[in-house]
């Protein structure tokens, strides 16, 4: 028979906290996806959920974030643009960061050959201080 996992973890910590990791693996399983149209839209709200999924046109893990905007809706934002995939991966949000995205729409490359999605992000920890960018573990 299996080893019982669920049966050797802990139901506490030191402080005597109770830690239920199960509560949170349904996370964004609710949200809307969120997919910009136009520039200049954008979201903001609590982070509730950090994951990452698969495409087919990479071989890379693709990050997810699950958003809880002020009115209580959750978004889900799937970054499959090069640009946001990478705007995710330097902010590393995580669960409890107020996080925003801002589609700028497409722009040109420098040389002028390509069009590319183009997003910005801004960050605030869930203890209210900004901070500096750093890669993601994606």
């Amino acid at each position: 028979m299996p080893e019982d996992l669920l049966a050797n973890i802990d139901s506490g910590n030191q402080s005597g906290e109770v830690i239920d990791l199960l509560s949170g693996l349904g996370e964004g399983a609710d949200a809307n996806a969120w997919v910009p149209t136009e520039a200049g839209q954008g979201i903001q709200g609590t982070v509730v959920a950090v994951g990452s999924t698969t495409s087919e046109h990479t071989t890379e893990p693709v990050p997810v974030i699950t958003l809880e905007t002020p009115t209580g809706e959750k978004h889900r934002i799937i970054a499959y643009a090069t640009v946001l995939r990478r705007e995710i991966e330097e902010n590393n949000p995580q669960r409890g960061d107020l996080f925003a995205i801002k589609y700028l729409g497409k722009l040109s490359t420098k040389d002028g050959k390509r069009e590319f999605h183009a997003y910005k992000t801004a960050i605030r920890r869930g203890t209210g201080a900004a901070v500096a960018a750093t890669k993601a573990p994606f």
